[in-house]
C-alpha cells in the first residue's frame, strides 16, 4: 500500500508506528519482527499488517502476547480482538479463540508492509483514569479532556458531559499524544521522566545524535540529543505537557 490511508480502505488493516530497528528487522506492538522490506535502521515506519495475515500460537511461541477479549464469527472465519499492552490486533482465523485466553501472535514477514512514516513524531495512547484525568504510565498529565471534545464541559464530580448534557462514556474512547523528539529530554535520574527505557539505537545526524529508546511498556521514542550517550543507558525521558499534542481517535 501507498500509505496508511489506503491501507485502511484496502481492508481492515491492522496499522502500527514502529521503527526499524535493524537490516530487515522492525520493531512495532511491543514485538521486533522480521520483514521485507530494506528500510534503514533507526527509520520512524508505520507496520500494516492484514488480519489474515496474523497467526495466533500458544502464549510462549508468540512474538509478542496478548489476551483475546472478543470472538465473532464472520461466516467465513472467526474475527478475534486480541489486546496487546496499549494495542489491538484483529486477526481473521477458521480455527475459534476463546475470550480472556492469553495467546501469542506471530507475523510472518511478508505479512507485514512497512511505509516510511512523514516525521519522527512519537505517538502514544494515554489512559483516562477514573477521574476522568488523562493519565500516562501511572502519572496524571495536567491537560484539558474537555478541549477534546468540542462543547462538553466537567462537572464537580468530575464527570464530563456534551452539548446536549448527557454523560460521556470513556470506556471505548482513544486518546492519542504526540510530542516531537526534539522536546523530550533525557535524564541518567530515571526517576524524574514520565517513563524510563534503554536506548537500543542511535545514529549521528550532523548536528545532534538521533536516539531511540526502548520503553519499560515496550514503545519505542525517538530522541535528539546533541550529547553522546551509550547504547543500552538506563534513561528517563523528561516530556513537558505543554509540548504535548492530545487527539480524540475514537469515541462510541
Amino acid at each position: 500500500p501507498e500509505n496508511a490511508f489506503v491501507a485502511d480502505f484496502i481492508g481492515e488493516s491492522n496499522i502500527f508506528n514502529g521503527i526499524m530497528t535493524g537490516n530487515l528487522k522492525t520493531r512495532f506492538c511491543g514485538g521486533e519482527f522480521e520483514c521485507v522490506d530494506d528500510v534503514p535502521e533507526g527509520t520512524h515506519i508505520t507496520a500494516v499488517v492484514r488480519p489474515e495475515d496474523v497467526q495466533i500460537v500458544k502464549a510462549e511461541q508468540g512474538t509478542i502476547q496478548g489476551i483475546v477479549t472478543s470472538v465473532v464469527f464472520q461466516g467465513m472465519h472467526y474475527e478475534i480482538v486480541v489486546k496487546s499492552g496499549k494495542n489491538e490486533i484483529i486477526i481473521y482465523s477458521v480455527n475459534q479463540s476463546i475470550v480472556d485466553e492469553k495467546v501469542g501472535i506471530r507475523i510472518e514477514p511478508e505479512g507485514i508492509h512497512i511505509m516510511i512514516a512523514e516525521d519522527y513524531t512519537n505517538s502514544f495512547i494515554v489512559d483516562i483514569n477514573s477521574d476522568y484525568r488523562l493519565e500516562y504510565n501511572d502519572h496524571v498529565l495536567e491537560a484539558s479532556l474537555t478541549k477534546l471534545i468540542k462543547g462538553s464541559k466537567r462537572l464537580e464530580d468530575g464527570t464530563i458531559i456534551d452539548a446536549s448534557g448527557e454523560k460521556i462514556h470513556f470506556e471505548r474512547a482513544k486518546i492519542e499524544a504526540s510530542i516531537q523528539p526534539q522536546d523530550i529530554k533525557m535524564t541518567d535520574d530515571v526517576e524524574e521522566g514520565l517513563i524510563q527505557g534503554y536506548i537500543s539505537n542511535l545514529i549521528y545526524q550532523g548536528s545532534h545524535y538521533l536516539y531511540v529508546i526502548h520503553t519499560e511498556l515496550g514503545h519505542d521514542f525517538a530522541v535528539y540529543d546533541k550529547y553522546l550517550w551509550n547504547m543500552d543507558d538506563h534513561v528517563g525521558l523528561i516530556m513537558p505537557i505543554k509540548k504535548m499534542k492530545f487527539t480524540l481517535k475514537r469515541l462510541k
